[in-house]
């Protein structure tokens, strides 16, 4: 078995035996906290995937976060997420986890990068949680687009082009959906 190398972009475990690379303009010190969205993915990583086979590196792209969903249509963003592809194609890993996608004009130079990038790797997204949710982002470009990645919804709010894998929410599910691939 070919050992799965993983990117898991989201934010700073803040722990020194996990592997964390800042792809942002900024200093890792006063970088957005997502900690505890990152804690809740590490327990379901430890206590449900114990593979040796699996090598994981966490890091951050986000650096322009108000709070709220504007960091999506950030072009700095969007850029830095693309530094990461790049990293994690020359380091050979197969599989990104990403906890939130960009939602781009659909001739967006940066969105048409990252459709080039994302032909080399699996990508796993979480999708939208709740109808409200998904209301707030229709008529957007999702990019990665849905044919160059996999969209994950909960069973019970599954939208068009997303694959369901259970109830919980999304970034949790696209989570154990791309350690089950």
């Amino acid at each position: 078995m070919t050992p799965k190398k993983v990117l898991i972009i989201d934010g700073n475990p803040r722990r020194r035996a996990l592997k964390f690379l800042n792809f942002t303009n900024i200093a890792t010190n006063v970088l957005p906290n997502f900690t505890d969205h990152v804690r809740d993915l590490i327990h379901i990583i430890k206590t449900e995937y114990k593979s040796p086979q699996t090598e994981m590196v966490f890091c951050q792209v986000i650096e322009n976060y108000d709070g709220t969903d504007n960091y999506q249509w950030d072009p700095v963003n969007h850029a830095n997420f693309n530094k990461a592809l790049i990293w994690a194609i020359e380091q050979g890993f197969t599989h990104v986890y990403v906890s939130f996608y960009f939602a781009t004009a659909a001739d967006n130079m940066l969105c048409y990068n990252t459709e080039r990038l994302t032909k080399k790797l699996k990508i796993y997204c979480a999708s939208e949680n709740t109808p409200e949710e998904h209301n707030d982002f229709k008529g957007n470009n999702y990019c990665p687009s849905k044919e160059q990645a996999v969209y994950v919804s909960s069973d019970s709010n599954q939208w068009s082009g997303t694959t369901p894998y259970g109830e919980d929410y999304t970034s949790r599910l696209a989570l154990r959906a791309m350690l089950d691939s």
